[in-house]
């Protein structure tokens, strides 16, 4: 579903600030992403200084008082639910809120279910290279500064495959061996972690090909 409309978008600001660990840790503040800070699998908090119109911050959070009092609807019930965060524009990057403590902003969509194990197979499916072609081939007028303009229907209209319980499992495994590694503070900082996610992902891509029963010719024509 869409994140955050823009009339929420613009009351955000005024209780937007830069927080401490120490004041996220006391549970007194949530964190917010936007597309620029949403990174596959984990986002980009307090490593990618976030823009929100016009406004910079490092370490951007909320008072969580404040903000369900002020967004009395959807948008405060939905953005402290376990969910999957999906940038809305150009890459279809998605990461995982397990905890619900994240704001979706700006130009962002999110699938909340309290299933966590369902969160990090669709998170899997949609970090992988073949939904983001299947949406440019058959959305090719969607495009945004010769990138692409996601909506909630182009997402939920995604064919997903039929697949086994051992199948389903397998992934949700991956998935886990790659947030343990990338949820570390020093990962967009490593190499050798990111090449580490990188192989782990691979695994994942193969599993989705062979989901599909895509021939070499395919997967070569997706990965390019």
């Amino acid at each position: 579903e869409n994140a955050c409309a823009t009339s929420d978008a613009y009351k955000l600001v005024p209780l937007l600030k830069d927080i401490s660990d120490e004041e996220f840790s006391s549970g007194e503040y949530l964190k917010i992403i936007n597309t620029g800070t949403i990174g596959k699998y984990v986002c980009k908090w307090g490593t990618r200084e976030m823009t929100y119109l016009g406004k910079k911050f490092q370490f951007p959070g909320v008072p969580q008082t404040e903000f369900s009092s002020k967004f009395n609807n959807s948008y405060s019930r939905k953005s402290v639910r376990p969910k999957i965060i999906i940038k809305g524009l150009n890459l279809l990057d998605a990461c995982l809120d397990e905890r619900g403590v994240i704001i979706p902003g700006k130009s962002t969509l999110m699938i909340a279910d309290d299933d966590i194990s369902n969160l990090k197979f669709l998170l899997a499916y949609l970090n992988s290279p073949l939904p983001i072609f299947y949406l440019k081939e058959k959305y090719p007028a969607s495009s945004y500064n010769q990138g692409t303009s996601f909506t909630k229907d182009m997402i939920n209209g995604l064919p997903i495959p039929q697949m086994t319980a051992e199948e389903h499992d397998s992934l949700v495994d991956i998935v886990d061996q790659i947030l343990s590694v990338a949820s570390r503070k020093d990962y967009y900082l490593s190499e050798e972690k990111q090449k580490e996610v990188g192989e782990l992902q691979e695994k994942i891509n193969k599993i989705i090909y062979r989901l599909y029963d895509l021939s070499l010719e395919e997967v070569k024509l997706i990965e390019s």
